[in-house]
């Protein structure tokens, strides 16, 4: 998933995004547009622990189906995953729910085989818009 479709989340009052990204993709965050700021954290890790260490800093996790992902839920974080239709057996074909994680909540693209990144990432940025005036 381009780094640009989590944009959107970045102009919310009293929200800031952190990315955990290391490796592939990481120069998307050399690129940003001049009114975006997102926090690099992951080039500070060193192992698997850092990463640990940095999610349970944060408020919740956004994230698509990753290993940063699992380990979030892993460590009892509130997650959101982002998802294709018909995403991995273990995320099941129509559960926004986890079986596996108490705090994963699942999105999926609405459309089977079609990734309208924009259309996720409007529903997603209206359940953080919920979750911070329920704060």
């Amino acid at each position: 998933m381009p780094l640009r479709h989590f944009y959107p989340l970045c102009s919310l009052p009293n929200v800031k995004v952190y990315s955990l990204q290391k490796g592939h993709g990481i120069e998307q965050l050399n690129d940003l547009p001049d009114d975006i700021e997102i926090v690099n954290l992951g080039e500070t890790f060193n192992d698997f622990s850092d990463t640990a260490a940095a999610i349970e800093n944060l408020d919740m996790m956004i994230t698509v189906d990753t290993a940063i992902g699992h380990l979030s839920g892993a460590l009892g974080k509130k997650t959101w995953i982002l998802l294709p239709s018909h995403a991995e057996w273990r995320w099941h074909l129509d559960m926004d729910y986890s079986p596996w994680y108490e705090d994963v909540r699942l999105f999926r693209h609405k459309e089977t085989g079609k990734k309208d990144w924009e259309e996720m990432m409007e529903r997603v940025k209206r359940q953080v818009e919920v979750e911070i005036r329920d704060r």
